[in-house]
């Protein structure tokens, strides 16, 4: 890698007006010299557009604001134009807890990693943190990345020669894709035991939401991964199936239901140290 390095920012934006301040503001105060940060914003209705155009000229920032297939579509578009040698992403409604998260990633990814990943915080709505996020080990990624997504994206950098285009067929599980192609292409990942990137959990997030579609994704990862009719794909099989089932019923209902389902995957995880589950 030659150095200093430049690091290549691209958040997908879609709506998230009330939140997008914080993100930007988490990229303009980094330490490190030389980052761009590439935002496509899929035609907002919200305040998003006067946000974004309110850092223009603040740092090395270019906004698009176009219609586009899905988030990992406009993430491709982004990394297509990236002048970077590393790459990341942050998503609108998350954002970094310090100035030094892209100063340390570069010098973790100049100690030799292709991938380099850190821990974080759930953080609701309003910021406030509620969960820390415990970075997986490099073994533990080794071990467990065909079983479940256990790096945190935004709190994940890479080098370009490492990166590998998103599937634009999944809706959830395109970051989890795209850590396994890069495994799977021979990347080195490592881990610094760093507290790096705020994950808000709040009502319209994709994840906290948690929906059969969700569900279904892991399905097709796991069919991919350890083939059809693998206990793996077996399990997600049924659990995405009871997700389905639950999303059919009144709210009060679904709830119950899933958090049932939730409990016993739960159970089977940890009897199976992991290797059957569906998170």
């Amino acid at each position: 890698m030659t150095s200093p390095s430049f690091v290549t920012v691209v958040t997908p934006s879609y709506n998230y007006g009330r939140f997008i301040g914080e993100c930007l503001e988490s990229v303009r105060c980094q330490t490190y010299p030389r980052i761009e940060h590439v935002v496509l914003d899929a035609c907002s209705t919200d305040e998003t557009r006067e946000v974004v155009q309110s850092y223009l000229g603040r740092h090395d920032l270019r906004a698009v604001f176009e219609r586009d297939a899905g988030q990992a579509d406009a993430l491709n578009r982004g990394f297509g134009q990236a002048r970077g040698d590393i790459f990341c992403w942050l998503n609108a409604d998350d954002y970094w807890l310090t100035p030094t998260v892209v100063e340390e990633a570069v010098e973790a990814l100049r100690a030799g990693a292709d991938v380099v990943t850190a821990g974080g915080w759930y953080v609701d709505r309003g910021g406030r943190r509620f969960r820390r996020i415990v970075a997986r080990s490099r073994e533990q990624i080794a071990r467990h990345l065909r079983h479940f997504d256990v790096v945190l994206q935004p709190a994940t950098f890479w080098r370009r020669t490492a990166h590998q285009p998103l599937r634009t067929d999944l809706h959830h599980a395109f970051d989890w894709a795209l850590f396994l192609a890069m495994q799977r292409a021979g990347a080195r990942f490592d881990t610094v035991t760093r507290e790096w990137a705020a994950y808000r959990w709040h009502d319209v997030a994709k994840t906290a939401s948690d929906p059969a579609r969700r569900r279904a994704e892991t399905v097709i990862i796991h069919r991919e991964q350890f083939g059809e009719g693998s206990p793996q794909e077996r399990w997600s099989r049924l659990v995405a199936a009871a997700y389905a089932l639950a999303e059919r019923q009144p709210r009060a209902i679904e709830r119950a239901l899933k958090r049932a389902v939730y409990v016993a995957n739960g159970v089977v995880a940890t009897a199976t140290r992991n290797k059957i589950c569906s998170w």
